[in-house]
């Protein structure tokens, strides 16, 4: 079946375009501003590994990277915002930008600078960056993600904060900003001797919520049909423990994952209505 991915992402190629356009109109950025679409994201960052590898300026110079990656299914007012904790000045710059815009966003910060997307390699070169999210759906990865469902006044509201936020980096003059860089660790998983191979890991067909939260990791929903469904999951489920490891977020989640094979028997806890739930899973082989 066809896969247009209107979110992931289309959406993201649509605001680079107009915020390209909003730039054009004037006035004039003091700085250069480079807007690049990178091919190969989901096969291991291909397309901006690359560039930073082989980059057509010098990175030095750059003041930053932004991200945008999956933006058009904004629910009310809601954006997720990766990158804070690699700049110092980053509070101030978005939540300003924020402030003068039509239509201000309720943002979630998270300090994250590496990820599962493009400003993962920017931020592996030094540079400060933001990745804007509107969260995952249960139409991620499948073909039910077509425009239909893409909310426009939301990816409007998106052009415009990044549109700004560039404003403020590109400006010149006595209020040009210099960003404080900050070098973060990059995540790594821990030493095991499981034979997953890497990856994805076994297949269990949930959608995680990236809202950043202080313990755990939400579930938007379950795949229909997934070891996830047939094992009890929902939307809504925070997950807290995996198989007797403590899921504090995505990443220790992740790694659990992986850490095991097709065929599987898990024991997942959830927090759910204010109680803790344990399910078991059988894990599944992903196709």
């Amino acid at each position: 079946e066809v896969h247009n991915g209107a979110d992931d992402n289309a959406s993201g190629t649509a605001a680079v375009v107009e915020i390209a356009r909003a730039l054009a109109r004037g006035p004039r950025p003091d700085r250069s501003v480079l807007f690049i679409a990178f091919t190969g994201e989901e096969r291991g960052l291909w397309g901006s590994t690359y560039f930073v590898g082989r980059p057509t300026i010098d990175l030095d110079a750059a003041v930053a990277m932004l991200n945008l990656d999956m933006v058009g299914r904004v629910a009310g007012d809601a954006l997720t915002v990766f990158g804070f904790g690699t700049a110092e000045e980053w509070d101030e710059i978005v939540d300003g930008a924020n402030a003068v815009i039509a239509r201000p966003l309720a943002i979630a910060k998270a300090p994250d600078g590496f990820g599962p997307s493009d400003h993962s390699a920017f931020h592996g070169e030094g540079l400060p960056v933001l990745h804007l999210f509107s969260n995952t759906h249960e139409d991620y990865h499948r073909p039910s993600d077509d425009w239909p469902k893409i909310n426009f006044e939301g990816l409007d509201r998106v052009v415009d904060l990044t549109t700004e936020v560039t404003r403020r980096l590109a400006g010149g003059g006595p209020e040009a900003v210099a960003l404080t860089p900050i070098q973060m660790e990059q995540p790594a998983p821990p030493s095991t001797s499981g034979s997953s191979g890497g990856g994805y890991g076994p297949y269990l067909g949930t959608i995680p919520d990236m809202t950043p939260r202080d313990f755990g990791l939400r579930l938007t929903g379950v795949r229909e049909g997934s070891p996830a469904a047939e094992g009890g999951l929902q939307g809504g489920d925070v997950v807290v423990e995996f198989d007797g490891k403590e899921i504090a977020d995505i990443y220790a989640y992740t790694y659990a994952l992986q850490d095991k094979q097709p065929g599987d028997e898990v024991v997942i806890v959830v927090e759910r209505d204010g109680e803790r739930v344990r399910l078991t899973v059988v894990l599944g082989e992903r196709r």
